[in-house]
């Protein structure tokens, strides 16, 4: 296969099996090269899936790729070196940049609800951020999409903040100390050491936005080359993280889903606890999904966002990024 070169959201990669499937990567026994950022809330149903054996079980194999970014996994993918990446906002940007020339694919939305805390220093309301420095991680990632859809969303100008890059969740809260920024949105548990050091909560974004708002935050993003190649293997790889997302919507492991949450994450159980209260795991408002599947509203929410933001064409169609056949055969 002759190779080709893209645009990756601003960085060159040289994609000889873009695709084609990545043949460095193929799984040919269930194993699958798999992006894993750093340790956080919005992989807790990936930490429950290893920690209650239910990769094993459907016998899937990871094998992780460090990439702190949904771009740089989005990134690997490119090229062909990682079969499942994350986020579905580098996917859609990287394909429009690309012309078409790159396929990718979202076969699954997991964190539908992102859950963020805007906080701030001597702010104590959304209207009060006007005119300030709110820290994103980098101009084109997921925190960036969501926080200007954020601002949109509650009737806030364009204008009317300047938005900084900063990095992620930690570095944010880190400039906010530092006093490069005003505010930020941050996941749990950084919100609440946030908190204790004096920054106020603004609000729990989920809420400022309302019971009906979904956003695509952490989706299985793969080549549809691969994916069609490599059927069973990730459908079985989906049929894990339904097993896990059915077992964290399950109020009866909550014990259990803060041990495992402040294991993988490093965070003591009584701060675990507040996340999963927080997040409302086990309730209708949770974070996650209910089940492993495609959520048209979340993926729509992501394009809209990028379109108003002119970073996808206006005549895309969001069916053009989303394929739900895995992961309705992983439910059965």
């Amino acid at each position: 296969m002759a190779c080709m070169t893209v645009a990756t959201l601003g960085v060159t990669a040289s994609a000889c099996s873009a695709n084609g499937g990545g043949a460095e990567a193929t799984a040919t026994d269930k194993t699958i090269v798999y992006t894993e950022g750093a340790k956080t809330v919005t992989d807790w149903d990936h930490f429950v899936a290893g920690h209650e054996n239910m990769y094993a079980a459907h016998g899937v194999t990871l094998d992780g790729v460090d990439t702190q970014t949904a771009t740089a996994a989005t990134q690997l993918l490119v090229t062909g070196e990682a079969n499942v990446g994350r986020g579905l906002p580098p996917a859609i940007q990287t394909v429009s940049q690309s012309n078409g020339a790159v396929k990718l694919i979202s076969v699954a939305d997991l964190l539908v609800r992102p859950p963020f805390v805007m906080n701030a220093k001597g702010i104590t309301s959304w209207e009060g951020l006007k005119g300030t420095k709110i820290g994103v991680s980098s101009p084109t990632d997921s925190t960036a999409v969501v926080t200007k859809e954020a601002i949109k969303a509650l009737g806030f100008p364009a204008d009317s903040v300047e938005l900084v890059s900063s990095g992620g969740t930690g570095a944010r809260y880190a400039a906010m100390e530092g006093g490069a920024i005003d505010a930020s949105l941050l996941l749990p548990p950084v919100n609440f050491t946030a908190e204790e050091a004096g920054f106020n909560r603004v609000g729990y974004l989920p809420d400022a936005m309302g019971k009906d708002w979904q956003f695509a935050f952490t989706s299985v993003i793969v080549n549809p080359t691969w994916a069609e190649q490599n059927r069973e293997t990730l459908v079985s790889f989906l049929a894990a993280r339904n097993d896990a997302l059915k077992w964290l919507a399950d109020p009866a492991n909550k014990d259990e889903a803060i041990s495992i949450l402040a294991t993988e994450t490093e965070i003591s159980e009584e701060t675990a606890e507040k996340v999963y209260d927080l997040m409302g795991i086990g309730t209708a408002d949770s974070a996650f999904a209910p089940e492993v599947g495609v959520s048209e509203r979340a993926a729509g929410s992501v394009l809209d966002a990028l379109q108003g933001m002119e970073q996808a064409p206006q005549d895309m169609e969001i069916s053009t990024m989303i394929d739900d056949q895995y992961a309705a055969e992983a439910r059965k």
